[in-house]
């Protein structure tokens, strides 16, 4: 027996030996895995407590109200809860490009419930509840529409006449449509500012990426400059944090959150004119508040809009519930 092992072993060394070659492959493949293992290892063993999660928000009708939750999964595209997914539904114009508060401020008022097993359903004041099926069983070319995105394509297969007319009738108008992002269909590719590609990074119809965070110190910073106090309603953040400094969250590089989920940073949020929106009443602040406030002292050099939260993306899925610590690694 102990001739025959080293017969083979002495084979195995022979340099004319192919075998020879692939056991080097498997050897130095096996020794840089060991090696980024123990690195990734020593890096989040250097996370620092940074907060705690104080929200978790998740709107599965993009550019709707949201659903406050206690705990929620986290995917690669976005925040799941009961079956639904963050921004997995959205309303589309004649053009087929996504519509939002900044043209209906009325969607805020728009209320989703998940509670029932097979159907989202879907609310506004003096409409009868609107019910979407959780899941589609199967997909028709004929029901897929080519939608945008501020100008990126992805597809959304239509959620029918009835959708469509419940939407029309709250918002009073006659053109809109709804569509949903079932499994089946493709995602789309996550841009930074400027178009450069996130790599392996994909979300549904979020506006740029599958998360937002931001820290309840910064609302308090715009609430000391401003007349009106606003809220995380306003911002519609996934993850709100308490028990960091002001902006803190502009620094976090590498994010853990409670045991297990990793995430990292990919970019500041640039803000818009939706969050004028009042998310109690479905109108716009006639000042423009709290944008004119943030564009005065948060606008980076260079561009037109205010940052305000961070845009990131999930390394390591798993859930993640109210109270969770947050531990984060400052960008290089």
């Amino acid at each position: 027996m102990d001739s025959y092992v080293s017969k083979i072993l002495d084979s195995l060394l022979d340099e004319e030996n192919p075998s020879r070659l692939m056991l080097t492959l498997i050897s130095g493949s096996l020794l840089k895995f060991a090696i980024s293992m123990w690195f990734y290892k020593k890096k989040y063993e250097s996370l620092k407590t940074v907060g705690r999660v104080s929200g978790i928000f998740c709107y599965p009708v993009k550019s709707c109200a949201r659903l406050s939750v206690d705990k929620a999964y986290c995917s690669r595209y976005g925040l799941r809860y009961k079956g639904v997914g963050d921004r997995n539904w959205m309303v589309i114009r004649p053009n087929n490009a996504f519509l939002s508060q900044r043209q209906e401020p009325k969607m805020a008022l728009i209320q989703p419930n998940v509670e029932d097993e097979k159907y989202l359903q879907i609310d506004a004041p003096g409409m009868i509840p609107l019910f979407l099926p959780k899941t589609m069983e199967s997909v028709s070319t004929s029901e897929i529409r080519n939608c945008s995105v501020w100008g990126t394509a992805i597809c959304g297969q239509d959620c029918g006449d009835e959708a469509a007319s419940w939407m029309n009738k709250f918002l009073e108008k006659d053109q809109y449509r709804m569509v949903v992002s079932t499994d089946q269909l493709e995602k789309r590719d996550v841009k930074l500012h400027g178009g450069t590609p996130a790599d392996d990074c994909q979300c549904i119809y979020q506006d740029s990426a599958p998360f937002n965070i931001l820290s309840q110190a910064s609302i308090d910073n715009v609430n000391s400059k401003v007349e009106k106090s606003v809220s995380e309603k306003n911002f519609r953040p996934n993850i709100l944090v308490e028990g960091c400094v002001e902006f803190a969250e502009d620094t976090w590089g590498e994010i853990k959150i409670g045991n297990d989920v990793l995430f990292h940073y990919l970019e500041p949020c640039g803000r818009c004119l939706l969050p004028t929106v009042d998310p109690e009443k479905g109108v716009k602040d006639p000042k423009r508040e709290p944008y004119e406030t943030l564009k005065k002292y948060r606008t980076p050099a260079g561009q037109n809009n205010p940052n305000f939260g961070v845009m990131i993306s999930v390394d390591k899925e798993g859930w993640i519930q109210v109270g969770d610590p947050i531990y984060a690694l400052p960008r290089c």
